[in-house]
């Protein structure tokens, strides 16, 4: 029988709350993009709702290596709302007006999902699911990598109508389980499309003979999309200057390539931007949209989201809509997360454990999503059969449906033989959706 809490773990605003704690503490919400920065024993001070969104950035709690459980309850008072730890022994915990805390320090194995069942109380019912959002995915985008590779081509130049004709020949000969199809980062018509979303032509003369290869062959299409980028040049800025927001990057560097780029202001005449491009695209067939590349500050983030995913639903309900912010207060603005960005080579060393945070990270802040368990083997070309067999490994026990992206038959037999046995499986348990609450 689950354990359940006899008392209500609640402290509200206005309040400053000073805890003792044993480090590590375990912070989901601080993530630096390619890394494993989520266990801290050095001082910090944060605010889990303004830090940036990096990569897969989960909910706004704390946990202690005794298990003490601390976690803001929403996320309409946030200005203030802060974890501040010493780097010794002592958490103390800033609760502004308005806003409420959940404390559990006794170790509670179900805490987290006790918070999680607190806080969805709260918030629009998760349970609408459709099927195929628990469907296997197939991804273009780390074998679009692995020929840029062998042909010394950019990734986005590979993308074309025959490469994904290509890749889905080879799934076929490989007898492959059907399921959604993504067409990955390369599509669209350069820089100055972000913003307006035009269809490379050179690359896809005609995208709905595309997305009609796509059906007929039995999957489901997908498109990738960054839709809260805007181009300075694009028709949207042009004629909206009102909808440019901040910079996206800060000139540096190692970042001149973006320029001037801002992301877009987050305002409601943007939605029905937002909605135009979505039905041109579901019309064609589309009926998942990948939202990526979102990392600055989380509550500007969520609402973007938010003007995104009620543009989407305007379109239909269908359509699902997936990002890489496993946080419980984004769940109101997406279908599905997914465990964003692992690279299993030797230069990243602890991927790994990279990989079982992000799950685990994932599985618990975003109870009630579909979970995607982004790219098996990875996001890294050139990897070995080995490496490949070794990630795989680690989805067995995983919650959140596969991606194959970097087709095995490329690194060998026992890969082809590894992820049709673990894809069989997953047919038959389709364990795609996080019950952690």
């Amino acid at each position: 029988m689950e354990e359940v809490l006899d008392r209500n773990p609640v402290v509200c605003g206005t309040a400053t709350q000073t805890f003792q704690v044993r480090a590590p503490l375990f912070c989901p919400y601080h993530n630096v993009w390619g890394r494993n920065v989520y266990w801290l024993n050095h001082a910090f001070r944060h605010n889990p709702f303004t830090i940036p969104a990096s990569s897969t950035s989960g909910s706004p709690v704390v946990i202690d290596a005794d298990g003490k459980f601390f976690g803001f309850m929403n996320d309409v008072a946030v200005e203030g709302a802060e974890f501040l730890y010493d780097g010794e022994s002592t958490l103390t915990v800033s609760v502004p007006e308005g806003q409420e805390l959940w404390v559990d320090e006794s170790g509670f194995s179900n805490s987290w999902k006790q918070y999680n069942r607190a806080v969805l109380s709260s918030l629009p019912d998760g349970s609408f699911i459709r099927d195929f959002w628990c469907d296997i995915e197939y991804c273009t985008w780390v074998e679009q990598k692995a020929v840029a590779c062998e042909t010394g081509c950019g990734p986005f130049d590979v993308l074309t109508h025959d490469s994904i004709d290509s890749y889905i020949r080879q799934i076929n000969e490989l007898g492959l389980p059907k399921g959604k199809l993504m067409i990955d980062h390369g599509w669209q018509n350069g820089d100055e499309t972000y913003g307006d979303w035009d269809i490379h032509t050179g690359r896809f003369p005609d995208l709905q003979k595309t997305v009609d290869l796509i059906r007929n062959n039995g999957f489901t299409p997908g498109l990738w999309m960054s839709p809260i980028w805007l181009h300075p040049k694009s028709r949207a800025a042009q004629n909206h200057p009102e909808w440019m927001g901040p910079k996206i990057y800060p000139p540096e560097p190692d970042s001149p390539s973006l320029g001037d780029w801002v992301y877009f202001n987050p305002q409601p005449s943007i939605q029905a931007h937002f909605e135009e491009i979505i039905s041109r695209f579901h019309c064609m067939g589309f009926m998942k949209f990948k939202f990526d590349m979102t990392y600055a500050n989380k509550q500007f983030m969520k609402q973007l989201h938010q003007l995104m995913y009620r543009a989407v639903k305007n379109v239909s309900e269908e359509i699902e809509v997936e990002i890489h912010q496993p946080d419980i207060f984004f769940t109101t603005c997406c279908d599905a997360v997914r465990t964003n960005d692992i690279f299993c080579t030797d230069d990243y060393p602890w991927w790994r454990e990279l990989t079982r945070v992000h799950m685990d990270v994932c599985a618990q802040s975003a109870a009630g999503r579909v979970i995607n368990l982004d790219h098996i083997g990875g996001n890294a070309p050139a990897i070995s059969e080995e490496i490949y067999l070794d990630h795989l490994e680690l989805y067995h026990d995983a919650t959140g449906h596969p991606v194959v992206s970097i087709l095995p038959a490329r690194l060998g037999r026992r890969a082809v033989d590894g992820l049709g046995e673990y894809l069989s499986g997953y047919e038959q348990s389709r364990n795609a959706i996080s019950r952690y609450c």
